[in-house]
C-alpha cells in the first residue's frame, strides 16, 4: 500500500480520532499532515506541512511555513530537516523543557 492510501484508511483515522478526543498529542511532519485533512483532524488549527501540501491544507488549516508548529494537541513539522526540533517539541510538551533542553544538547542542537 502507497503512503498516501495509508494515510486515508480507516484504521488511521480512528487512531487519529481517538487520539484527538481524549486530548492526546496528534503528531504529523513532513507529508503526514494529509492525513489529518483527510480525516477532518484540527481543522482551523495553526498548521505547517512539506512545502508541496501547502495548497492542500491551506483552506481548511492557518498554514504557517514555521519548522514546528503547535496549536492546542497539534503538532506539525515541515520534513526531514526539522524533525530533530520536532521531536525537541515533543520531549518539552510529553516531559518538560530542561528534559528537551538537556536531549538538544546531548545531540549538540544549539
Amino acid at each position: 500500500m502507497e503512503g498516501k492510501q495509508k494515510m486515508n484508511s480507516e484504521t488511521v483515522g480512528k487512531v487519529l480520532k481517538e487520539q484527538d478526543k481524549r486530548g492526546d498529542l496528534v503528531c504529523a511532519m513532513c507529508l503526514s499532515p494529509h492525513a489529518l485533512k483527510m480525516h477532518g483532524i484540527g481543522y482551523n488549527c495553526k498548521i505547517t506541512s512539506y512545502p508541496s501540501l501547502k495548497n492542500e491544507l491551506k483552506n481548511s488549516y492557518k498554514y504557517s511555513n514555521a519548522p514546528v508548529v503547535v496549536d492546542d494537541n497539534l503538532v506539525t513539522s515541515r520534513g526531514p530537516g526539522t524533525a530533530a526540533y520536532f521531536a525537541l517539541k515533543i520531549i518539552e510538551l510529553l516531559i518538560d523543557k530542561t528534559t528537551s533542553k538537556n536531549v538538544a544538547e546531548s545531540m549538540l542542537i544549539t
